[in-house]
């Protein structure tokens, strides 16, 4: 596995940031999607979402950022509606 997230490193290319015609996700195996899911992410259904910032909040953690790209706000008051709405979750 480290081995798969130090070429990942390597290959990254700041410069196709925003890049629609970039294909660096198609590099990324399964295994690594995976872990760094696990890891860095909070995606899911609404009550998983809501379960994974649980725990993080049980860890001490008191803040996440919501990153949608900015042309799909859309999405981000969907997803802001369905797992903030009516918990004491604070985004």
């Amino acid at each position: 596995m480290q081995a798969d997230l130090r070429a990942l490193v390597d290959a990254h290319d700041m410069q196709e940031h925003g890049d629609e015609e970039a294909d660096a996700l198609s590099d990324i195996d399964d295994e690594v999607w995976e872990y760094l899911g696990d890891r860095f992410a909070v995606a899911g259904p609404p009550e998983t979402c809501r379960e994974r910032l649980r725990s993080l909040e049980d860890l001490g953690v008191d803040h996440v950022m919501c990153l949608f790209p900015p042309d799909r706000v859309a999405e981000n008051e969907r997803f802001h509606e369905a797992v903030f709405a009516g918990t004491d979750l604070v985004p």
